[in-house]
């Protein structure tokens, strides 16, 4: 109680206990009644928690997810967990790889996790003051996906760097590109019969657009025209191809407003389609501090909306992929998530290895992406590193044979095709300085399996 006193009332009623009157004048022949009353919550029905039961565990790609089941009276539960099978609530905080998890919920998912190695968990129930004795236990091993295969396929007829991809009916279209200056020229690849078809050119020659399908119709949109760094021709022409006729024909050009001048890295964009509207990132380097702003092509009104939330963060070279209705950025320092319902950009963790020129694409079977090759200062790389955004880990997979950067990729039937690039970086060190040369472009084809 809050204050001593004798002679008291004292009742329960809805699990509390109240205390009434009394006095605090104790020895007094007439002592003085107190008109206090204070309330009180009795402790739980029954010494100890109830066991939690049903313990059941799923493991993935260096994550493992406990279930179990609920306990009458508990108000959270906690989650132990080692590799060490004898482990237990006294020794757990001595092991390297000993956790207590406080005030989880079933399910409860921990990821990080090394593959190949077995885990073992408990839970107990708690409340205010109580735990319960541990759960009988469980155990999973972590273990990463089958390894990636890769094949070589037909080279495309024409070698180039920094095209762009999109699949209709199952068909592959390369479009534009650089192969000694733009180009214009579409090509279409057919897996089943690993055999290429010339389609018409574009209207517009240029490199590096963005290139996406929807509604079984093609969209080039944007692009640069370059040899001399100093002198790029930034385009914002917006074209549609039909498979079915062969024809480009010209929609509404993207709402951008002039480069500041025409050096090479003071415009880039990158984007694709997520549910039925392309997505453009756009970097442009004439403020201080650069501006990043992103567009929305509507294809069925060709409208575009010009105030969607812009990357969270900014950068010469974006590379973009969807997957799961969420759209993905990556440049060579950062990555992140966004969310069209909700116009929201969310900051993700970026690949163990970031490198220039990387290029992202969805491998939509497995709901996940692959970053692949890149070059940095040093050397041109043929790193595959795949990214699961359920888990929100990268994880690093088997090599391409043919190191690369400014490749183009595209995905049909769960395989991947990885087409082009160049083996020699934009830019090599001349007596110190960056110094750009043109790079030769690569006309090899690889399938993953």
């Amino acid at each position: 109680m809050a204050s001593s006193r004798v002679s008291v009332a004292v009742g329960e009623a809805l699990g509390k206990l109240y205390v009434l009157g009394g006095s605090s004048n104790v020895g007094e022949t007439f002592p003085s009644p107190l008109t206090t009353v204070e309330e009180g919550t009795l402790p739980p029905t029954g010494s100890v928690l109830q066991i939690p039961t049903g313990d059941a565990v799923t493991a993935g790609n260096g994550q493992v997810t406990i279930r179990w089941n609920l306990v009458a009276g508990a108000t959270s539960y906690n989650l132990y967990m080692a590799s060490d099978i004898n482990f237990d609530r006294s020794n757990y905080a001595s092991l390297s790889d000993g956790a207590k998890l406080v005030s989880v919920t079933s399910p409860h998912t921990v990821a990080g996790l090394t593959n190949g190695k077995t885990y073992y968990f408990f839970v107990t129930a708690a409340d205010t003051g109580r735990e319960s004795e541990e759960s009988f236990g469980s155990s999973a091993t972590p273990t990463a996906p089958p390894g990636l295969l890769w094949r070589t396929k037909a080279s495309m007829p024409t070698p180039r760097l920094e095209a762009g991809a999109a699949v209709v009916d199952g068909k592959v279209y390369v479009v534009g590109g650089f192969s000694g200056s733009a180009l214009p020229a579409t090509e279409e690849y057919d897996p089943v019969t690993d055999a290429w078809t010339t389609k018409a050119d574009m209207l517009t020659a240029r490199r590096s657009p963005v290139v996406t399908a929807v509604n079984n119709k093609i969209y080039a949109i944007g692009g640069m025209d370059y040899i001399d760094v100093n002198q790029v021709t930034y385009s914002y022409a917006t074209e549609e191809f039909d498979p079915l006729t062969n024809t480009w024909n010209s929609k509404a050009s993207m709402p951008v407003g002039n480069s500041v001048n025409p050096i090479l890295g003071n415009r880039f964009i990158a984007g694709t389609a997520v549910n039925g509207k392309i997505y453009i990132t756009v970097f442009n380097n004439g403020g201080a501090p650069p501006i990043s702003s992103m567009f929305e092509y509507d294809p069925t009104s060709n409208t575009w909306d010009t105030n969607k939330s812009p990357v969270p963060f900014g950068n010469a070279q974006y590379t973009v992929a969807s997957v799961g209705g969420k759209l993905y950025a990556l440049t060579s320092g950062s990555f992140a998530e966004y969310t069209p319902a909700t116009d929201t950009w969310i900051i993700r963790p970026s690949p163990p290895q970031t490198l220039s020129q990387m290029r992202l694409v969805a491998a939509s079977g497995k709901n996940t992406l692959y970053a692949i090759g890149g070059y940095s200062t040093s050397d041109i790389h043929d790193i595959v590193q795949e990214y699961d955004p359920v888990s929100n880990i990268w994880t690093t997979q088997v090599s391409v044979p043919v190191p690369r950067h400014s490749t183009t990729m595209a995905e049909v039937g769960g395989k991947v095709y990885v087409f082009g690039g160049s083996l020699f970086p934009d830019f090599v060190n001349v007596g110190g300085a960056p110094t750009f040369v043109r790079p030769l472009p690569l006309s090899d084809v690889e399938e993953s399996q």
